[in-house]
């Protein structure tokens, strides 16, 4: 049975988060029909903490491409 869902490795915006956090970065994330479901979540290892985003529905120009925007949910600290 296929759903149509896939995981592709994509350029992202990323939205809020630490001081100094780029505003981009390529992601594995869960598309169908071409965008990623509304709650779709990564997570971007960031000066020794994970920063944990989520999919905003939205689609953000940046540099001439439509990314999909990925808000700032919360960070955790990396298990040694």
């Amino acid at each position: 049975m296929n759903t149509g869902l896939m995981t592709e490795h994509r350029i992202i915006a990323l939205r809020g988060g630490p001081a100094g956090m780029p505003t981009r970065c390529r992601a594995p994330i869960t598309v169908t029909d071409g965008r990623p479901p509304v709650g779709e979540r990564v997570t971007v290892d960031y000066y020794g903490k994970h920063q944990h985003f989520e999919f905003t529905g939205e689609c953000v120009r940046d540099g001439g491409d439509d990314l999909p925007a990925f808000g700032w949910i919360y960070a955790t600290a990396v298990a040694e």
